[in-house]
């Protein structure tokens, strides 16, 4: 395990290769322009090395990385080894995307649970424009441009070697009706469909069941290969990540409990199908 890898070494990482890769510069032409050795450029740009800040403001100079770009990555890189990271309303929306999908891409497991919507990896186009536009939060001329992030992401689940996604989802989010109950029939079909995949587990959490931890809202929880899990908590204008050790135990704690209490894969899956007929 990486103990020192933390979020922010690993944002500064990737941010690092992209704007390499942008100006065309090798790792070998890189490592002999400023002297830091092959090795060590490569550990940095995959996380496994605390950037320190005059080597990262070295780096975005040879890179010709300027202005508010350059002022995040600097910030970050200087607080690299603090665990957790809070993305407010200051970060832009982009740049939230970019760090959940970052994550996603190198975790080997994804568990969301959600309360009153089908998670985001999960859905169609007319259910993510229709939540979007319900919610009043999203101005109509961005809609498209979040939609098709959102969508984007879901290029995970279908690449080789996509990590195993579990999907938590109290039975409320399948009867909630977002846009028109044709876009609900549609989305619980497409559902259905997507959980037959070996890598999508589909766990349902029946209306009759009391008290449980998923009150507390939404979450993601984000396992690595050698790293510690990565806790994610969404809300309108900001994404937390929590990477504390007692925040994983309360979070690991919280998905013990949802899953006892929720239907197994194939009754989820019938329970859906059920749903969807109704809606036809």
């Amino acid at each position: 395990m990486l103990p020192a890898s933390t979020i922010r070494i690993r944002l500064v990482g990737e941010e690092l290769r992209r704007h390499r890769e942008a100006a065309g510069w090798s790792l070998v032409e890189v490592s002999r322009r400023i002297g830091i050795d092959i090795t060590k450029l490569s550990r940095m740009e995959t996380g496994q090395y605390n950037q320190k800040c005059d080597e990262v403001a070295g780096l975005l100079a040879i890179y010709g990385i300027k202005g508010e770009d350059r002022k995040q990555l600097l910030e970050l890189s200087r607080s690299a080894d603090r665990p957790g990271l809070w993305q407010r309303s200051s970060s832009s929306l982009a740049q939230r995307i970019a760090t959940l999908r970052i994550l996603e891409s190198r975790a080997t497991k994804i568990i969301n649970f959600e309360s009153e919507v089908i998670p985001g990896l999960l859905q169609t186009v007319p259910y993510a424009q229709a939540l979007m536009s319900n919610v009043g939060m999203v101005d109509e001329e961005l809609i498209g441009d979040r939609v098709a992030a959102r969508i984007a992401r879901q290029g995970v689940l279908r690449k080789s070697g996509a990590p195993h996604f579990c999907a938590i989802i109290a039975e409320n989010a399948l009867h909630n009706i977002i846009g028109d109950k044709e876009i609900l029939r549609e989305q619980l079909g497409y559902l259905a469909e997507a959980s037959r995949r070996s890598t999508i587990n589909l766990r349902v959490i029946p209306r009759s069941v009391g008290n449980h931890p998923g009150f507390d809202g939404p979450f993601l929880r984000l396992q690595f290969t050698n790293r510690p899990s990565v806790i994610m908590l969404p809300n309108r204008t900001s994404t937390l990540f929590l990477e504390a050790d007692e925040d994983r135990q309360l979070y690991n704690r919280a998905l013990v409990e949802l899953l006892a209490v929720a239907l197994d894969h194939d009754e989820s899956v019938a329970l859906v199908r059920d749903l969807e007929s109704r809606l036809a």
